[in-house]
């Protein structure tokens, strides 16, 4: 079993995400996280909310991207996902 501060699934939340908190992340309705899983940072984090999902009784489960195919810079991906939901990128 995973177990990390909150202070430490925020941090991930923030870097690896459009959302200030795991859990924001967590709640969230309409939206599950793609991470590539190449980054230690970001597999902690898919393992972290999948975990968490699994505790509520909640059939979601992070994206899983480690295909050299299909990968998108992370830098590209929040810009991205933060214009698109309209949110200050200052």
């Amino acid at each position: 079993m995973l177990t990390l501060s909150t202070d430490a699934l925020d941090a991930l939340t923030q870097t690896a995400t459009v959302l200030d908190t795991f859990a924001g992340l967590i709640e969230a309705k309409e939206y599950v996280p793609y991470l590539d899983t190449r980054d230690p940072a970001d597999l902690l984090l898919a393992e972290a909310y999948d975990q968490a999902q699994a505790e509520r009784g909640d059939p979601r489960r992070a994206g899983h991207v480690a295909v050299d195919d299909l990968y998108i810079p992370k830098v590209i991906r929040l810009a991205q996902a933060r214009a698109f939901l309209g949110l200050d990128l200052d």
